[in-house]
């Protein structure tokens, strides 16, 4: 009965130090979304940048689709070259 109580008791302590860490981690969370941090403004352009990115690379495939052979000749002339 006595280790039950000792083992409820580490058990005990040791959910009291976790969540500690989630409050903190938590905290952490809300100082990193706040309006004025740097998180979110640097998320919103790499955001911005990756849509770009999706858009060039769209158009591209899109390009290739329509001229498939276009990478073969390039291929081609690439060997050709001493």
């Amino acid at each position: 009965m006595i280790r039950l109580a000792d083992d409820v008791t580490k058990t005990l302590a040791e959910a009291d130090r976790a969540l500690v860490q989630v409050r903190g981690a938590a905290q952490n969370v809300r100082i990193q979304l706040a309006p004025d941090a740097p998180l979110p403004n640097d998320l919103d352009q790499t955001l911005r940048q990756l849509s770009e990115a999706v858009q060039s690379l769209s158009s591209l495939l899109e390009f290739l689709n329509q001229h498939p052979t276009l990478l073969l000749r390039a291929a081609r002339s690439r060997k050709k070259k001493p």
